[in-house]
């Protein structure tokens, strides 16, 4: 389910019994917003000609790294370079789905 907390609270209270599940398109959406805010940050600091050579990597820095073409490993690796906070940030992101993809609690 969503992760609304009206939702969880229903839940709850109707189905104590109940294992609340989160679906996944609501984990990759918190994941993905996160990275966001932090590649929004790091780009408010840059000059306006830094910030057209990164047009376009958003949609890079939300892909996984394993489904990342030649190319667009080459602009990631770019940011990683120049940027070594927005490399940490994205680590986080791929080391959080690590955890989600787990199978076991005992893995993650």
């Amino acid at each position: 389910m969503d992760m609304w907390r009206p939702y969880k609270d229903t839940v709850e209270t109707m189905i104590p019994n109940a294992t609340i599940v989160i679906d996944k398109f609501h984990v990759v959406k918190m994941a993905n917003k996160s990275l966001e805010r932090a590649r929004k940050a790091i780009r408010s600091q840059l000059t306006p000609q830094q910030r057209r050579g990164l047009l376009k990597d958003r949609f890079v820095l939300l892909k996984r790294k394993h489904e990342l073409s030649d190319a667009e490993y080459l602009r990631y690796s770019g940011w990683i370079l120049n940027y070594p906070e927005m490399g940490k940030a994205y680590e986080f992101k791929e080391s959080f789905f690590v955890i989600w993809n787990s199978q076991t609690r005992d893995e993650a």
